[in-house]
């Protein structure tokens, strides 16, 4: 089966998952061929070494600030609708190649538009893997906390319409959990199939080293990550228990980093923020934390947890979003509602009760080897993929 690999993908866990998915494919003999945008992300977990032919298409999203404070906005609405006129027809374009030479796309995020143009130029059998939908447009912002970007460009009925019908074409959609399958059906009308991520167990693993009194995080340094929350709820335990609370993050702005360095002081817990760290690094906090506190906004996966857990670090985590699916309550960690002393009592629980999170330690350890690991994960996706072949035959016949 020749495979063809669209994604113009930023930094983060969906370019994580594809990386991961092409490396045991290319362990079994697969090599899919990759066909990206100029404005896709290349550097954050390359795909290079487990993927075959690779093709750039140049993609110019160069904007121009206007000065005059009344045209700024119109300005920058017309500039993205150039963007959009340019990637829908690169699209167009790229799917005219994989269709003569392929027998399966498997699609993933584009910038600016969530669900690209692509699927609905594609005549051979293709899957989307649908890792959230596009949340600027379908969510209102959590009171509180700002979205980024220009709501005028994305909450709009034209947009959604765009999602819509692109989303429509795709023989196969995939979901990261129930979850996710449930917000794309309430959203797009459309039943997806759930395909799990996973962890890979070789990497992330009980290294045997100290633990600290420190509680670790991860995720990109933006106000929807939670990261304001788990600071305030740090700041509620007893100071003479009080964590360290350190922060990975894999992209995010210094806007936010500011700001939760405030809060830090505030509420006097004593933050680490880092960024962009290498595998190895984060392996080797994943495994000096005594605890990975986890707390986005209707996460629709979370990755995060299971790092955690296959590295004997049990979670804390909030009830909402996918984050239900992948910590065990009371099996490898907490799941408490979005309430800051609860939080805090959690982490406290944790951190006094050696016994107990040793346990949920080695549970964690136990869970994502049997249920979650990316080789598990490929079974299932090499699976789906052969349902949207049987999909799109069944299509043509009729």
């Amino acid at each position: 089966m020749k495979i063809a690999v669209y994604h113009n993908l930023p930094s983060g866990g969906a370019l994580r998952s594809l990386q991961e998915y092409a490396k045991v494919l290319s362990k079994r003999g697969i090599l899919m061929d990759l066909f990206i945008p100029s404005t896709a992300n290349v550097d954050f977990m390359p795909l290079d070494d487990y993927t075959g032919e690779k093709h750039v298409f140049p993609l110019n999203n160069k904007r121009i600030d206007l000065k005059v404070p009344g045209l700024r906005k119109l300005g920058f609405m017309a500039q993205t609708g150039l963007i959009y006129g340019r990637l829908h027809k690169l699209d167009k374009k790229i799917a005219a190649i994989i269709n003569e030479k392929y027998d399966l796309a498997f699609v993933h995020h584009t910038l600016f538009v969530q669900t690209p143009w692509i699927l609905k130029y594609l005549e051979i059998p293709s899957v989307y893997f649908c890792q959230e939908i596009n949340r600027y447009v379908y969510e209102a912002p959590v009171r509180g906390l700002e979205w980024p970007g220009n709501k005028l460009v994305y909450r709009n009925k034209m947009f959604m319409k765009i999602e819509k019908e692109n989303m429509e074409a795709a023989d196969l959609v995939l979901a990261n959990s129930y979850f996710s399958r449930e917000t794309i059906l309430r959203t797009y009308g459309i039943n997806a199939v759930v395909n799990y991520l996973g962890i890979d167990p070789e990497k992330f693993r009980p290294l045997g080293i100290e633990k600290e009194n420190m509680v670790l995080s991860v995720g990109a340094f933006h106000p929807m990550k939670g990261m304001r929350f788990i600071v305030r709820s740090i700041g509620r335990i007893d100071k003479n228990l009080r964590p360290k609370l350190v922060i990975i993050g894999d992209r995010g702005n210094s806007e936010e980093v500011g700001i939760l360095k405030k809060l830090a002081l505030e509420n006097d817990v004593d933050l680490e923020t880092l960024s962009l760290v290498d595998d190895k690094t984060l392996v080797e906090y994943y495994n000096r934390a005594v605890l990975v506190v986890y707390a986005p906004y209707l996460e629709p996966f979370g990755l995060v947890p299971l790092e955690g857990m296959a590295c004997g670090t049990p979670a804390v985590g909030v009830r909402e979003g996918g984050v239900r699916e992948s910590i065990s309550h009371n099996e490898t960690g907490l799941l408490v509602n979005r309430d800051e002393n609860e939080f805090a009592e959690a982490v406290r629980f944790l951190i006094t009760t050696p016994k107990t999170r040793e346990e949920f330690g080695k549970n964690g350890i136990r869970v994502t080897r049997e249920k979650w690991t990316w080789e598990k994960s490929t079974d299932r996706l090499l699976e789906n993929f052969e349902k949207a072949i049987g999909l799109a035959k069944k299509q043509a016949k009729k």
